[in-house]
């Protein structure tokens, strides 16, 4: 049988701080070799059959109608990432005979194979994109993972994988990142997964999981993760989070030039305690603060450079990926943080 193995080679991957650009150095191939299997250390996909269609793929029950799988899973996420005003449909597949998610670690779930992430993508009422992230088969017994965007075909019929990333996706302002750029974000995370996690998932949807086994570690009903204490701190360490952590972390694509730690800690703390909180509010700027001194001084947005940078696109601009258009609900929660 001949199968189509899309291998992501995770070269090295550059750093990206307060005036640097995000770039991770990585190259993706199809290759078509019938008995090639991938290289140790690579995230790899052997789709079965062809790799380079969404039809393919079987992440949707009725594909023509968008339907989603029995076995699919929808979710929603506690803190949205921003994508230039795109409206989003998550949902998890696994099998009901799958080994349950590693939720042992609570900071870093670990899927297992088979477990496929999908989310779609629709601007101004028109699907233009489906990203999956899959578990296969271990490699060197190392956990691997493939990454595959899908851009949708003007005509709405299918959607292709695409590894150079494409722009105004059927006639809207939506584009979809190149394969370098999805490295950029996932490789911060050991699980290549984003949004779906202690942090990130609703109580319900976490009861739910537990109650269906689908967790290692059961979550007792009730349990909190993420920080506590005033909404508006809150909200903003979460928009952070969701918006920046995947880089500012440190095994993020920033963790090796500053030490500003955006990412939510699972465990429930006072916000004031967050790695977000201790490493911006009256933290001086280290790069490019656009004119700040400080990364984020409260009562004082003019000065705060973490404001100032995700207010602009173009130079500076903030995150310096995947985005074309201030998100104005952001800077909004940002400033209702720092007030005054």
């Amino acid at each position: 049988m001949k199968h189509v193995w899309m291998v992501v080679w995770l070269c090295a991957t550059a750093s990206c701080g307060d005036d640097s650009q995000a770039v991770a150095d990585a190259t993706i191939t199809v290759d078509a070799a019938p008995d090639a299997p991938p290289d140790a250390g690579n995230l790899a996909a052997d789709a079965g059959t062809d790799a380079t269609l969404l039809s393919m793929q079987g992440v949707y029950g009725n594909f023509a109608m968008h339907t989603l799988p029995s076995d699919a899973t929808a979710y929603s996420v506690n803190h949205e990432l921003w994508a230039d005003g795109a409206t989003k449909r998550r949902w998890l597949i696994l099998s009901p005979s799958s080994a349950p998610i590693n939720n042992a670690d609570q900071e870093h779930w670990i899927f297992p194979v088979g477990a496929r992430l999908v989310k779609e993508f629709s601007r101004d009422g028109t699907l233009v994109e489906t990203r999956i992230v899959e578990r296969v088969a271990d490699i060197s017994a190392a956990p691997t993972y493939s990454l595959r965007t899908y851009v949708w075909r003007a005509d709405g019929l299918d959607a292709d994988l695409d590894l150079d990333g494409a722009t105004n996706v059927r006639g809207t302002a939506h584009d979809a990142p190149t394969a370098t750029q999805c490295l950029t974000c996932h490789n911060g995370e050991l699980g290549k997964v984003l949004g779906f996690s202690a942090v990130q998932l609703p109580p319900a949807t976490l009861t739910m999981l537990s109650a269906s086994g689908r967790l290692s570690v059961p979550i007792v009903a009730g349990t909190t993760f993420g920080p506590t204490g005033a909404m508006t701190t809150v909200a903003a360490l979460g928009y952070l989070h969701a918006n920046c952590g995947h880089c500012h972390n440190p095994s993020g694509a920033a963790g090796t030039i500053n030490n500003m730690t955006l990412r939510l800690d699972a465990v429930s703390k006072a916000a004031e305690q967050e790695p977000g909180y201790l490493t911006t509010v009256g933290v001086d700027v280290t790069g490019n603060g656009l004119g700040a001194t400080k990364r984020i001084e409260l009562l004082n947005s003019a000065n705060s450079a973490v404001f100032k940078r995700m207010s602009v696109r173009g130079t500076g601009q903030m995150p310096q990926i995947a985005s074309e258009t201030v998100d104005p609900m952001g800077v909004a929660t940002i400033a209702s943080f720092i007030g005054p």
